[in-house]
């Protein structure tokens, strides 16, 4: 089973590669590694997983079988108020393909969405 593994960074997808593993193996390697990236004093190191349907249901429609479902892996997050806002974090899946790629695209933008918006709240605009 192909793995897709995606480094977004501050709204920018930076890397895409495909791995031949389970995705649970994957993504004990990916948490490892995190580890030297985190700053357990700035941020908080957190793990979910999401279903696609959850994000953008007509992507779950494409997708043959089951509900196909993605875990992030965020490394660099920010708080405001009650919301989270994710710099740095991985996203870890199942390679559907087209339907894979378009779910990294879209964390990606939400990311960068975020971001924006937390730039213009420290600004004060």
């Amino acid at each position: 089973m192909a793995t897709l593994v995606a480094h977004v960074v501050l709204g920018e997808v930076t890397e895409v590669r495909t791995v031949d593993e389970p995705i649970e193996r994957v993504l004990r390697r990916i948490l490892v590694g995190v580890l030297d990236l985190w700053n357990p004093r700035e941020s908080d190191l957190v793990v979910t997983r999401e279903r696609v349907s959850e994000l953008k249901p007509e992507l779950a429609e494409q997708s043959p079988g089951t509900e196909p479902e993605f875990y992030v892996v965020s490394y660099d997050i920010v708080w405001r108020n009650d919301e989270v806002v994710d710099r740095r974090f991985y996203v870890v899946m199942e390679d559907l393909g087209e339907v894979s790629r378009q779910v990294v695209k879209e964390l990606a933008e939400l990311s960068r969405i975020a971001l924006e918006d937390l730039d213009r709240g420290l600004k004060g605009v």
